[in-house]
């Protein structure tokens, strides 16, 4: 069974990320990806984030179907990425980034519409957890007013975790299966592991940190 580990205080809340740490993006060999990030984010319409895409089926499928929505794809595997850019349509990108990182030092404040966390690593160390107090602001931040914000896990205590940390977050109807389920997905449901959700919006900005 999962339990979270003990996080740290707000005062020793530091972010210090993967692929490079929490000062990545402001390093000169990175300025470039940044710009076409942005350059990405400073179209029009909606702009919805996967965290955790693994090989892309879910989010190349979406963004086939939803041609006028911008799709973000963020994934550690640097190789995978490489794959997914290459055949990803115009309206799709992927990142090689830590999102804890990413969405708290380079996406604009209010601009994403939805963001989809799926299969976070549910580590017993609190350097490499994904979903902190911290990581809970961040979405917030990263959101629009109203946005919304989509957990998948097969972990229950996770789930429970999660839900502690979004105390406060008004809950959502659940979003439309995508139209290609994700490898993890389809291993669960044939091995008939049940598959934890959680949908929620983002609190007016006056609501108090979590």
């Amino acid at each position: 069974m999962w339990i979270a580990p003990p996080l740290p205080s707000a005062e020793d809340d530091v972010l210090r990320g993967v692929l490079g740490g929490d000062r990545l993006y402001e390093q000169p060999a990175h300025q470039a990806q940044v710009a076409a990030l942005l350059a990405f984010l400073a179209a029009p319409g909606p702009v919805h984030l996967e965290v955790g895409v693994d090989y892309g089926g879910r989010l190349l499928a979406l963004a086939a179907a939803t041609p006028e929505t911008r799709f973000i794809g963020l994934e550690i595997k640097k190789p995978r990425v490489a794959e997914l850019s290459a055949i990803a349509p115009p309206n799709c990108r992927f990142f090689a980034a830590d999102a804890r990182v990413l969405l708290d030092r380079v996406i604009p404040a209010g601009r994403l519409d939805r963001v989809d966390v799926l299969f976070p690593t549910p580590t017993f160390e609190a350097a490499h957890l994904l979903w902190t107090p911290r990581f809970a602001r961040t979405l917030r931040q990263a959101l629009r007013e109203d946005g919304l914000l989509h957990s998948e896990t097969d972990i229950e205590g996770l789930h429970h975790h999660i839900g502690h940390l979004l105390a406060g977050w008004p809950p959502a109807p659940p979003p439309p299966p995508a139209p290609v389920p994700s490898r993890r997905q389809r291993g669960c449901a044939r091995e008939g592991w049940p598959i934890y959700t959680l949908d929620r919006r983002r609190p007016a900005a006056a609501l108090a940190p979590a």
